[in-house]
């Protein structure tokens, strides 16, 4: 029996075997390929990783699609068709194509979405890198959640990523804050973004104490440095001096209450554009 199964097994080799396709062997079948379910595979190599995964997911890359076309990549020798010529990513950490490759190919629903923050950075990282818009696009939603109380991060992805949609707002919302930025979000943001940030606020304050003076007859604006209310117009509350000036002088706008609230709804957008050049 066994020496039976044995001369099956031989003859199946012989017929099928690498050597008799090698030798052309007319004999071997050739089947029909459906080319919606039958899966080329691509193998990379990445700090001493192999990598082999289906390649229809890296060809919504435009990188590796314009990659993928080049003459010769159907060839059987072609980089990425074994192990011993896979395509060879270098400058690319293991851990953050790991982390690509995990919502590339999810394993479960909800794998991606366990991601942590750190990861999902990686993700953007290469997705912007490799032109994946979707994936870019998946992983910038994600971390906007994340991110939502940590501004300065925001700003610095913004910036190296070209987040067009976040740089603005989250500019703005820094801004509006009643309490000024810190020493380590200065460090964070770099010298340039937190001193232009300061110009920002510096016009809403600049902008906030002006205000018709009461003692020149001409209803005249003042600089920062005013008398205080109670000195202008004694026993009058703060509130109440705005009410004064613009019933003296109807012809100048009232000063804006200096209340710290009022800088938590300021849009600061115009202002920002402008010193940013954005």
């Amino acid at each position: 029996m066994t020496s039976n199964m044995n001369s099956a097994y031989q003859a199946q080799l012989d017929a099928y075997g690498p050597s008799n396709v090698a030798k052309g062997n007319r004999d071997v079948p050739q089947y029909e390929v459906d080319e919606s379910f039958y899966f080329p595979h691509v193998i990379f190599l990445v700090e001493g990783v192999l990598y082999k995964v289906y390649r229809r997911e890296f060809e919504k890359s435009e990188v590796f699609a314009a990659m993928f076309t080049l003459p010769g990549n159907g060839n059987v020798n072609a980089e990425g068709n074994s192990n011993e010529n896979p395509i060879r990513l270098d400058g690319i950490s293991k851990n953050d194509f790991h982390r690509l490759l995990r919502v590339m190919y999810p394993r479960n629903e909800q794998d991606n979405r366990n991601l942590t923050t750190e990861e999902w950075i990686s993700v953007l990282k290469l997705a912007t890198m490799w032109a994946f818009q979707a994936i870019r696009q998946t992983a910038i939603q994600s971390l906007a959640t994340q991110l939502q109380t940590d501004p300065v991060e925001k700003i610095n992805l913004a910036q190296a990523y070209n987040i067009r949609e976040w740089l603005i707002p989250t500019l703005n919302s820094l801004a509006q804050r009643r309490d000024m930025i810190t020493s380590a979000e200065a460090e964070r943001l770099g010298m340039d973004y937190t001193l232009k940030l300061v110009q920002v606020r510096e016009r809403f304050y600049s902008r906030a104490l002006r205000r018709p003076c009461l003692r020149c007859r001409t209803g005249g604006y003042h600089g920062a440095r005013l008398f205080d209310d109670d000195e202008m117009v004694p026993g009058s509350s703060n509130n109440a001096l705005p009410n004064v000036g613009a019933f003296l002088f109807p012809q100048f706008p009232p000063r804006p209450a200096m209340d710290e609230r009022d800088i938590t709804r300021f849009d600061f957008t115009d202002f920002i554009r402008e010193v940013f050049s954005l």
